[in-house]
């Protein structure tokens, strides 16, 4: 098609240059790749600290029913069932998973609000 559009451009004025002629979705890519990466980068950071938090959450879990051992023994041996103390356990995982959320998104707001405070400048 490019010689087509010079020759239409040519036949319109032939004082008109013509250079340079790319397809707009080559130019939109070229113009958003900065973007592209950022988005990129900042998923592969939360996608990191996704990890961690399960491997925090796992790692407070395990320390706190490696604590309750004997508690746990107890409870079977006085009858409860195995779901019973997984509930237990589930519970706590959930609670955790909930606060650190809950204080997560706290965190990750103010810090949003601090970045476009810094960018109105």
């Amino acid at each position: 098609m490019i010689p087509d559009i010079r020759r239409i451009v040519r036949d319109a004025d032939p004082e008109l240059p013509v250079s340079d002629i790319r397809l707009l979705a080559d130019i939109v890519d070229s113009e958003t790749a900065p973007r592209r990466t950022q988005i990129i980068v900042l998923a592969a950071f939360a996608a990191l600290s996704m990890l961690l938090a399960g491997i925090g959450i796992h790692s407070l879990l395990s320390f706190g029913v490696s604590q309750r051992t004997g508690e746990i023994g107890v409870r079977m041996a006085m009858g409860a069932r195995s779901g019973d103390i997984l509930r237990v356990v589930f519970r706590a995982g959930v609670l955790l998973a909930v606060v650190g959320g809950v204080v997560g998104l706290g965190a990750a707001y103010a810090a949003g609000r601090m970045m476009e405070a810094l960018r109105a400048e």
